[in-house]
């Protein structure tokens, strides 16, 4: 839908794709409008040079033409909001996880033991997150549990490939023999 300029006033604005404002005005009862067209940058601040001008009456089509595109634009940003808000949240995770001392696994809650194993091998496991969040919290998995955790328990939990189930043990067994070396290394 078109933005009202100023809220109350006769005036609507749409952008278009090639930045340029299209600037409708009521003229008369007779639902008769003037239409003008001008850059966007001219509106932001660079000079002004010339906007076009011109009368129109009841153009429907293009009215309804330039509807659809903004209704489009406005899709387009919800989209690219949601994915960015999508993105915000993977690299807060990111975050966490690279945060957390590997050495301290045996205190870390089912939420911490997700958020590095999304972190490993560039997130590769990164599409079982909800489904290992949810069954490591019903299931009481967490660092001091982890050790317990094998194949045949990620795939009652619902990992059907056998090559990542093979691989997320692996990572578990690699994080508990390294906290344990170090751990022998500083005794």
């Amino acid at each position: 839908s078109a933005v009202k300029c100023p809220l109350k006033s006769g005036y609507s604005a749409v952008l278009d794709d090639e930045n340029n404002v299209h600037l409708f005005a009521t003229c008369n009862a007779e639902n008769s409008y003037t239409y003008t067209v001008i850059p966007l940058c001219q509106i932001i601040g660079y000079e002004v040079e010339e906007s076009k001008s011109a009368s129109c009456d009841n153009n429907e089509e293009e009215v309804v033409q330039l509807t659809t595109e903004n209704k489009l634009l406005r899709l387009q940003i919800t989209n690219m909001q949601q994915e960015m808000d999508s993105q915000q949240q993977e690299i807060t995770r990111l975050k966490s996880a690279q945060q957390l001392n590997r050495n301290e696994y045996m205190h870390w809650d089912p939420d911490q033991i997700v958020d590095w194993l999304c972190s490993q091998k560039s997130g590769t496991y990164s599409q079982y997150e909800t489904l290992l969040r949810r069954q490591f919290k019903k299931d009481g998995v967490n660092g001091a549990t982890l050790h317990l955790v094998n194949s045949g328990e990620l795939r009652a939990m619902g990992i059907e490939s056998i090559a990542d189930r093979a691989a997320i043990c692996g990572l578990f067994q690699r994080l508990i023999n390294k906290a344990h070396q170090d751990g022998n290394q500083n005794d």
